[in-house]
């Protein structure tokens, strides 16, 4: 069955909106994202264009189709917008469930044929959380340093009983998005930082508490999870901001990408956590979930001064930018060049060249930009 793809990167938002509704017993009601990342959605709606099959479809309130023309035509790209009088059923795609992504495929009249119920939302959800990144933790036992696993706290004493035992700590939000709800005592000051706490602890009962690490290399292991298995799809390694804010992706070989993080530490590595990740994956989700997932890691610092990783840092329970960056090398960077993927300010012109429709030269936006623009820049 072919799938409908809805790029939406404010569902973390709805997430944590929808969750502290919950919490306080309020009727679900629809969420109005915030400008910015509504701004995001609308220009990212053809990011999927570059993940799907032919026969995909996705979701757009409106794209320029001078551009999609274009294109289509220089990359050989079949999937198209979905047509709002469509009778096809699709298998929904979204950048993961929530009630406000439920209404986005109802208010497109999109006929799915595995739209949630409430309860698969609420199970999706509390998956969704970081939480999640406790119970993959727990579940691997590596045979390399691996830092403190993180907990879930509910007090301010759990707080500074951690900080005593670990130094310096990141309190993490359950929903959020983007590096926003992460909190980090090297960054703020004590007293506006416990006061934040304070106020998640309010919003949402708990927070995850971790250690924090001296960051070297950000990168990841991507599933995709189908009947309840967990299937092995490549490395990304992506470049963050101090407080966790995306940057943009190497475009590169999987062996350039793993030759970049076992410049860094052994390569046996990889392949252990690997292993043992595939099976902690599915002990999680067992038959909850299908689709894209990808799990964070780091390189990091020890406070020995040796490096190690660190397995989970979180859980992403949908497609990434990661996911994008790996299909579209594998499909559409000709071989043998590397590039990055990015979040660029401003309309960025596509100015590039392809061969056998694929991007052998220059800069490709890969959405219509409009004040936000998803370029592809090749660097050699």
């Amino acid at each position: 069955m072919s799938n409908l793809w809805l790029f939406c990167p404010e569902n973390d938002v709805a997430l944590a909106f929808e969750a502290a509704q919950h919490r306080c017993s309020i009727n679900e009601q629809g969420m109005t994202p915030p400008a910015a990342a509504w701004l995001l959605h609308l220009c990212g709606e053809a990011l999927p264009m570059w993940m799907g099959a032919d026969t995909d479809r996705f979701l757009s309130y409106g794209i320029n189709q001078d551009w999609l023309d274009k294109t289509r035509e220089d990359f050989g790209i079949g999937m198209d917008v979905f047509p709002r009088d469509c009778e096809e059923v699709f298998s929904g795609r979204p950048w993961g469930w929530s009630y406000y992504t439920e209404r986005i495929y109802r208010d497109f009249e999109a006929r799915l044929d595995n739209l949630p119920s409430d309860e698969g939302i609420l199970k999706f959800r509390e998956l969704s959380s970081r939480r999640s990144s406790i119970a993959i933790n727990q579940a691997l036992c590596l045979d390399f340093p691996t830092p403190p696993k993180p907990l879930e706290i509910s007090t301010i004493g759990e707080l500074e009983q951690f900080k005593k035992e670990n130094g310096d700590y990141v309190v993490k939000s359950l929903w959020s998005s983007s590096g926003r709800g992460v909190l980090s005592s090297t960054a703020i000051q004590e007293k506006p930082l416990l006061q934040q706490v304070e106020g998640l602890l309010r919003r949402y009962g708990t927070v995850v508490i971790e250690k924090h690490l001296d960051r070297v290399l950000d990168f990841a292991m991507l599933w995709d999870y189908r009947q309840s298995k967990a299937q092995y799809m490549g490395l990304s390694v992506f470049d963050t901001s101090d407080r966790g804010d995306y940057h943009g992706n190497r475009l590169a070989s999987q062996q350039e990408l793993a030759d970049a993080i076992t410049a860094f530490i052994d390569p046996a590595w990889l392949t252990e956590i690997r292993q043992q990740l595939q099976r902690a994956i599915e002990e999680y989700l067992q038959d909850n979930y299908e689709g894209p997932l990808g799990i964070d890691m780091m390189v990091y610092r020890t406070d020995k001064g040796t490096l190690s990783v660190a397995p989970c840092i979180e859980l992403n329970l949908r497609p990434t930018l990661g996911h994008t960056a790996l299909l579209f090398t594998q499909k559409y960077l000709k071989e043998g060049l590397t590039a990055t993927l990015s979040v660029e300010k401003g309309n960025v012109k596509s100015d590039y060249a392809t061969e056998d429709h694929r991007l052998s030269r220059g800069t490709l936006a890969l959405s219509p930009g409009n004040r936000v623009t998803f370029t592809v820049r090749v660097k050699n």
